[in-house]
């Protein structure tokens, strides 16, 4: 039996007993929290570090940019640069973003940008933790444009365009001269132009020239030299190695009207090119080419001229290896010299319709039948020669109606064809062609700076 005494000492112990549990039990829920706290602080500690990062470094990228563009890098104040944009752009929800510094090293020619970002705790302060902090760092550059630019623009003026697309693209065109030559801080640019349909005009001035053929060019109505020339039409089209020689000359292209069987004159039916270009008209009527030229005012006017100015089918080989020609100087047309130095190229090929030739399926020469497929291919070889050669290639598709074959065509052509995902532009209308082309402006300027860690 047991007594009253040590029923007594055997209610205190159990009554102790669940006191200690109690005690036990609230000392480790707190901990639970606090784990659970710290748990989801410092998963926001991690989001703002990775947002600070970012934010640091798209205002490294941009103190770069700034200071490459300016005139003299010594009035330029790199911190006040970064601070101004990070208040701007700033993606931080959680924390704060202190910049510790921000300068310029020429003997790196290096933007370092120190910073700190610190987020406030909302359940570590149970265990005296009330602040989460960590250092970021971003080094951009190298700063400082390239001592030359060359630029090649080489523009679809075909007739499907129409004059107020294509006044657009003339906006577009001169407001990316205005740009680059406002921007360019000590750089040397040089900037050529390519409007080109299946022909190109190289001017009227290159009468007589050997690496054109007058004699055996198509001709039918005597009409006199306008300037326009015809590409090789075969496999040499593609060969960007091969330009214009008076062993290799390109045809003369003459304005000819487009004669039904029935009325054409002997001097059409009889001429040995007659199945090429029976069902085709040529006018030249495209503004000429223009070579590499660092004159502002002259590379404007020049690009005046090509308002109201279009004619031909759409093939773009013959723009590509004019373009090339022009911006490697292996084209019979004289660029303006420049300095030796660093050396950007850039090749803009804007383009509104698919890539073709409409005599292909002509019979009367089947040895030169082309499917637009292999037009494609031809043109997507010389998309890689030209990025091969160290040439970057932006690609603009205007205007491209998706639910059309020839432009779900065209649209993958350019996708491969341009450098990176990043330089393939598809406005819908003019509004987007003049911002697209204002991207571009920027972006000329930016090839080379990126983040070096």
């Amino acid at each position: 039996m047991i007594n009253d005494t040590e029923h007594n000492l055997i209610r205190r112990f159990i009554k102790e007993a669940q006191g200690n549990v109690s005690i036990m039990f609230a000392v480790a829920f707190v901990m639970l929290v606090a784990l659970v706290g710290a748990a989801v602080d410092y998963s926001r500690f991690i989001k703002e570090h990775q947002n600070a990062q970012d934010s640091v470094d798209n205002a490294a990228l941009a103190a770069a940019v700034a200071l490459s563009r300016a005139s003299d890098m010594k009035e330029v104040d790199v911190k006040q640069l970064v601070k101004d944009n990070i208040n701007t752009n700033k993606t931080e929800v959680f924390g704060k973003i202190e910049i510790i510094d921000g300068v310029f090293d020429p003997s790196t020619n290096e933007i370092i940008v120190d910073a700190r970002v610190k987020v406030k705790t909302e359940f570590m302060g149970i265990i005296g933790t009330k602040m989460l902090t960590a250092e970021v760092q971003a080094v951009s550059g190298p700063v400082g444009v390239p001592a030359n630019i060359d630029i090649v623009l080489v523009l679809d003026n075909t007739s499907s365009i129409g004059y107020q697309d294509l006044n657009a693209l003339v906006t577009a065109s001169d407001d990316l001269v205005d740009f680059v030559f406002d921007n360019r801080g000590t750089a040397n640019i040089r900037i050529g132009i390519v409007p080109f349909s299946r022909f190109v005009n190289v001017g009227s001035s290159n009468l007589g020239s050997g690496w054109i053929n007058f004699l055996a060019a198509y001709n039918p109505d005597g009409s006199s030299f306008q300037g326009c020339v015809h590409p090789y039409f075969d496999d040499r089209d593609g060969d960007l190695a091969l330009q214009p020689t008076a062993t290799e000359p390109v045809e003369a292209a003459y304005d000819y009207a487009k004669y039904p069987y029935s009325n054409a004159p002997a001097s059409a039916q009889s001429h040995p090119l007659w199945w090429k270009y029976k069902w085709d008209t040529t006018e030249c009527n495209l503004s000429e080419v223009t070579a590499l030229s660092s004159d502002r005012n002259y590379l404007k006017s020049r690009i005046s001229q090509i308002k109201g100015r279009t004619g031909g089918s759409t093939y773009i080989p013959s723009g590509l290896k004019w373009g090339h020609g022009i911006l490697q100087e292996t084209s019979p047309l004289s660029s303006t010299p420049t300095t030796s130095g660093n050396n950007i190229k850039i090749m803009v090929l804007m383009t509104d319709g698919g890539n073709k030739l409409y005599w292909i399926r002509e019979q009367e020469s089947p040895e030169d039948i082309r499917t637009d497929e292999e037009t494609d291919g031809l043109t997507g070889d010389m998309c890689e020669s030209i990025k091969a050669s160290g040439i970057h290639l932006m690609t603009v598709g205007f205007k491209f109606d998706k639910t059309k074959e020839e432009f779900e065509r065209a649209g993958k052509l350019l996708r491969n064809c341009a450098s990176s995902s990043g330089s393939v532009y598809n406005p819908t209308d003019r509004n987007e062609l003049k911002a697209d082309f204002e991207l571009i402006s920027e972006r000329i300027l930016q090839q080379n700076i990126r983040l070096l860690r």
